[in-house]
């Protein structure tokens, strides 16, 4: 398999800037007045979060670089996974982390960045195929709750989503069944 790049746009510029003003105007006339954060990521807004990350004061990048860069390989193999998709990936630059481990693993990878940001997944994208022969990107721009049925279109994007939503409903079964017994103030027989 040789490195490629596929981008599926379904918000495009003219529909970005339609539905940043029409949010934009109901959220600021609206009591609590409210503004997305989805909307600050153009590509100009992404350029100037990646500078944020920077900084010393923003420890949460940091923390998380630190952890992938430590369990990375441990996760990848846990997982057994052979694809990796990220909801707003953004630059992908932690995703590297994920992605040497299983690129050594198996010798080839598909990686599905969803974003809001054309420019930022296919800079991205670009700069990963040059980088790690054998990976294929299929980029997905788009709004996850607005286009929800055109991302699950996306075969790896899919499994990775119902694998969330199992996992969502073994948390919930979980956290109810933890409910019931400190309702109880006993452990079940």
């Amino acid at each position: 398999m040789s490195a490629t790049v596929a981008v599926d746009v379904h918000l495009d510029a003219a529909d970005w800037a339609e539905a940043r003003d029409a949010e934009t105007l109901e959220g600021l006339t609206s009591t609590p007045r409210t503004l997305s954060p989805v909307w600050f990521y153009d590509e100009r807004g992404s350029e100037l979060f990646d500078e944020i990350t920077r900084l010393d004061e923003y420890y949460p990048t940091r923390a998380e670089r630190s952890i992938l860069a430590e369990r990375g390989s441990e996760m990848i193999a846990a997982a057994g996974a052979r694809s990796l998709v990220e909801l707003g990936s953004g630059s992908s630059e932690k995703t590297e982390l994920l992605l040497a481990p299983l690129l050594q693993a198996h010798g080839e990878a598909v990686y599905v960045p969803i974003d809001v940001s054309e420019s930022a997944v296919r800079h991205a994208s670009v700069r990963l195929i040059e980088r790690y022969p054998g990976l294929r990107v299929h980029g997905v721009i788009g709004d996850f709750e607005k286009h929800r049925e055109a991302v699950l279109n996306n075969p790896v994007a899919r499994g990775f989503l119902d694998a969330q939503e199992a996992l969502h409903h073994l948390q919930e079964t979980i956290q109810t069944q933890i409910s019931k017994t400190l309702e109880l103030g006993r452990l079940p027989a």
